[in-house]
């Protein structure tokens, strides 16, 4: 069945070498389902290893995707290598054995760290995780009929991966099984469906491991985003920088606001050119000098380009942002929106101001340095790379007291983006709660964020733009839109009269004698009978769930009895019988 060796270079303290991780053919099914490439871990003994089999062909039928279905196989693989190195059966695991394997791999990880092969803590925890997922799903993914009955036996015990008995949280007492939290998946597009709940099971003794702690997202607000541009532009001297504090300042500032008024990734940033910003001018008439690159304008032409932009283009012609094309992710090129204040900045004090300097500087230094056509330059002239960008802003949020980074600036463009759109076209369709409205705002989201589709994100960012329109929180917004979807069906005539009865409530804000008197009239309108609508049908009532009855005494049913232990178990019996 399978014919392909799946490539795993060895950078594990066990002998996975001697459990073969092999790739299926191309033409390879899985339960009629075409899975090629589909990953199979066989034993030592060259069988097939039955509980990762099920495992890995439940994830190929809920949806994941290959690479991740083979990079949990190796995963496993090394497990299982870890089991046969400790004398144990994969059934009889426990906390013990999968503290010892963390163990091992961080002292793997330190030794290969001080030879400068590197180690990371963070896939360290990933791999833990994982083992503790497959654990976790076992129940539901392999057939208990296929396996002994001692190990469905333990199984059925379940696995006490549930830490020492040192007490949780400061109580005395052992430890829950589980770490849960719970995720509140947030309605639908159209906000017409229930949040539903998914407890997501961790293992609770898994130190956490650098990156791989969760940690809260968070929303960079105008106060914090002002306190980041501050500390950017206003970085302390250093006396390894060959160069004064307040050049760099102003490149790293605007590199800030590139990403919080652009929404630029850092990746985009560091590829961000003179060349990008010239041809969007060029687009729009700007007057450019002719035969000359930006960087290499006289006076006379900054002077007249400046004035353009603030007389012309933001003046008579009321323009407020300006098209850049940048090249994204997956080398996508895309759209985005620039200020025009922005742009007038980075003309002034990058393009014609720090940059300028540097250059100069390096071609006093070496007269056969080449200037690159990158926006952004480091103190060698050259361009900035993505985790230099990303280090810089890093800095000033930790300086900040954040925990956040610079991706945060995007989703703060994001959001604004967002709410100017939903305010735009919100109104523009005199205040109606439509999903045509929903899908422009989203459609236009997700193409300034580099999305190819509408994804969960960008529904995020909508969705805390349209708090920030309220001003309120997501309960409360649930409730406005519930009630806007309301009003869509109602004629324009009955929508005026609650429009102005909702006006009169807000004109007698100060006067709550009055208001209550109206708030009275409209609770007797409500109660009064000859003004209700008419009775609805009751649906008829649920028929109670049929219940098998034991056989009669002195008689052995085996297929009573089998499905009597069925249904008082709530489970399926191993037997295949359904209830």
């Amino acid at each position: 069945m399978a014919n392909r060796d799946a490539a795993l270079p060895e950078r594990s303290p066990y002998p996975t070498g001697l459990y073969r991780l092999r790739l299926a053919p191309n033409d390879f099914k899985l339960r009629g389902r075409a899975a090629p490439g589909f990953a199979v871990l066989h034993e030592r003994t060259g069988e097939v290893c039955i509980p990762v089999h099920y495992h890995l062909a439940r994830m190929g039928r809920t949806g994941f995707a290959r690479g991740s279905i083979v990079e949990e196989a190796k995963i496993l693989r090394e497990w299982w290598a870890a089991l046969g190195t400790f004398g144990l059966a994969w059934w009889q695991a426990n906390d013990d054995s999968l503290i010892r394997f963390h163990s091992d791999l961080q002292e793997f990880a330190r030794r290969r760290k001080a030879e400068g092969r590197g180690g990371s803590a963070a896939r360290i925890a990933h791999k833990c995780q994982v083992i503790f997922d497959f654990y976790d799903r076992v129940p539901a993914s392999v057939p208990l009929i296929l396996l002994p009955s001692d190990i469905r036996d333990r199984i059925a015990r379940g696995w006490t991966f549930v830490g020492p008995d040192t007490g949780h949280n400061g109580r005395s007492g052992p430890k829950s099984p589980f770490t849960e939290r719970v995720d509140r998946r947030p309605p639908n597009r159209f906000g017409t469906a229930r949040s539903r709940k998914r407890r997501l099971k961790m293992w609770e003794f898994a130190p956490p491991a650098g990156s791989s702690a969760r940690r809260p997202r968070g929303h960079v607000d105008d106060d914090l985003e002002r306190d980041i541009l501050i500390r950017l532009r206003n970085r302390p001297p250093d006396k390894k920088q060959a160069w004064r504090s307040d050049v760099l300042g102003e490149r790293d500032w605007l590199i800030g606001r590139v990403m919080a008024e652009a929404g630029l990734r850092r990746e985009e940033v560091a590829g961000l050119s003179i060349g990008q910003i010239q041809d969007a001018l060029a687009i729009e008439g700007a007057p450019l000098p002719s035969g000359r690159s930006l960087q290499h304008c006289a006076k006379a032409e900054r002077d007249r380009l400046r004035r353009w932009i603030d007389e012309d283009f933001a003046g008579r012609m009321q323009r407020e942002t300006l098209s850049v094309i940048v090249a994204g992710k997956g080398a996508k090129s895309r759209n985005v929106p620039f200020p025009h204040d922005l742009i007038y900045d980075l003309l002034s004090w990058c393009i014609w101001g720090h940059r300028q300097t540097i250059v100069n500087t390096r071609h006093g230094r070496d007269a056969a340095y080449r200037e690159p056509d990158t926006l952004f330059l480091a103190q060698d002239g050259q361009g900035l790379r993505p985790e230099t960008v990303g280090k810089y802003v890093k800095a000033a949020f930790s300086a900040a007291g954040s925990a956040l980074s610079g991706h945060r600036l995007r989703a703060l463009f994001l959001t604004r983006f967002a709410l100017r759109l939903w305010t735009e076209h919100f109104e523009a369709s005199n205040f109606r709660w439509t999903q045509d409205v929903e899908q422009t705002v989203l459609v236009k989201v997700a193409e300034a964020a580099g999305h190819t589709l509408v994804t969960t994100t960008v529904k995020h960012y909508l969705q805390l733009a349209q708090l920030v329109y309220w001003n309120t929180d997501k309960e409360s917004l649930r409730l406005i839109r519930e009630h806007t979807l309301v009003l869509r069906s109602l004629p324009p005539h009955r929508v005026a009269l609650i429009t102005q009865l909702t006006q009169r409530f807000d004109d007698l804000g100060t006067l709550p004698d009055q208001a209550t008197l109206v708030e009275e009239v409209v609770k007797a309108i409500l109660r009064d009978p000859r003004l209700q609508p008419p009775a609805m049908a009751r649906p008829p009532a649920t028929p109670p769930h049929l219940r098998v009855l034991p056989p009669p005494a002195g008689q052995n049913n085996e297929k009573n009895s089998a499905i009597s232990r069925s249904t008082s178990n709530g489970r399926r019996d191993p037997s295949g019988i359904d209830d």
